[in-house]
């Protein structure tokens, strides 16, 4: 939802949604210590269904890029078999 309004409110307004955002994202970060976890909890969900209704965008952790996200989510996986 914050991230649509960065899209229909003001640029005035963005400062405070990314402050929102940021805040939001350390909760994320100290309630979910699994990365896959992490990585779903920063998934948009418009329709609040707990489930995307298109091609997935996720919100990298700060100081992380996506690459270092699924590096780490596989490391965590383990070896494929």
């Amino acid at each position: 939802m914050i991230e649509s309004l960065t899209q229909t409110l003001p640029a005035q307004r963005h400062p405070a949604l990314r402050t929102e955002m940021d805040l939001l994202d350390h909760m994320l970060e100290k309630l979910y210590t699994l990365p896959e976890d992490l990585t779903l909890a920063r998934t948009p969900d418009p329709q609040g269904l707990g489930g995307s209704s298109g091609p997935l965008h996720h919100r990298p952790a700060r100081g992380m890029h996506n690459d270092e996200l699924e590096r780490q989510s596989q490391a965590n996986r383990g070896p494929k078999n």
